[in-house]
């Protein structure tokens, strides 16, 4: 329509069918409704079933304005990301994802779920790129990638993170070590709460070896943080081995 300029006169037949339906539907696996009274119905805190690929999270400029001039109140996310986009081009995963992540500013939780397949690919952007005001708890689940770009993601919150959560995380070859990160983050963010669950390093496991009178026992989800001591316990606990040579 932009492109009439001596268009005076918009007719829509039919104000109550969505155009696109059957093609949104199908994408989303959502049924359309007009019956929403306002934007905060249609972003749960939580996005449950099949993951999404970031193009499906890109909205018309019209719908942006609209969102950004009324700030939504979510304060809690948590998205599943597929590896690859539909749509658009793969160098837009980061934007189209970090654009509709920017949608909620008064965000304090943020979890993100990938494939451990493919997204070693964008998580160094991510990493780089994400930073929010505010946010309080951040969770990764499911990524192969370096300490650094962990460490680069932590810092970009420093001034308000509180607690991370990292799960099925792998620090692949040649991309550092879980204790030169912890040792980063104890001397950076100590007042911060670590979480570790069933994380890796180049595909062993890793685990806490926590000592006690009836001898040690060793946990592959533990919590570090709050003070240098805790985090210095945790860096030497640390060992790398397979599941059958720990003990729950």
């Amino acid at each position: 329509m932009a492109a009439l300029p001596n268009l005076e006169t918009v007719a829509v037949d039919d104000a109550f069918k969505p155009w696109g339906a059957t093609t949104l539907i199908r994408q989303t696996g959502l049924t359309l409704t007009n019956a929403i009274e306002g934007f905060d119905s249609i972003a749960p805190g939580r996005l449950h079933g099949d993951a999404v690929s970031p193009d499906m999270l890109v909205f018309p400029r019209p719908v942006l304005r609209h969102i950004q001039s009324h700030p939504i109140s979510l304060t809690s996310l948590s998205l599943s990301v597929r590896p690859r986009n539909r749509t658009r081009p793969n160098s837009e995963w980061v934007t189209d994802l970090l654009g509709f992540i920017a949608l909620f500013p008064r965000l304090q939780r943020l979890s993100l779920e990938f494939d451990l397949v493919d997204e070693h690919e964008h998580f160094p952007e991510l990493s780089q790129r994400l930073r929010l005001q505010g946010l309080q708890f951040l969770g990764i689940f499911g990524v192969e990638c370096t300490d650094d770009e962990l460490v680069a993601l932590l810092l970009g919150q420093k001034d308000t993170l509180e607690e991370a959560y990292f799960s099925r995380v792998d620090i692949i070859a040649e991309g550092g070590s879980w204790q030169a990160l912890l040792a980063i983050v104890r001397d950076e963010l100590s007042a911060l709460i670590l979480t570790m669950n069933n994380c890796c390093s180049e595909d062993k496991e890793v685990y806490y070896r926590k000592s006690g009178s009836d001898g040690a026992t060793f946990l592959d989800s533990f919590e570090s943080g709050r003070t240098l001591q805790s985090w210095t316990d945790a860096i030497s606990g640390l060992e790398i081995g397979d599941r059958e040579e720990a003990v729950d």
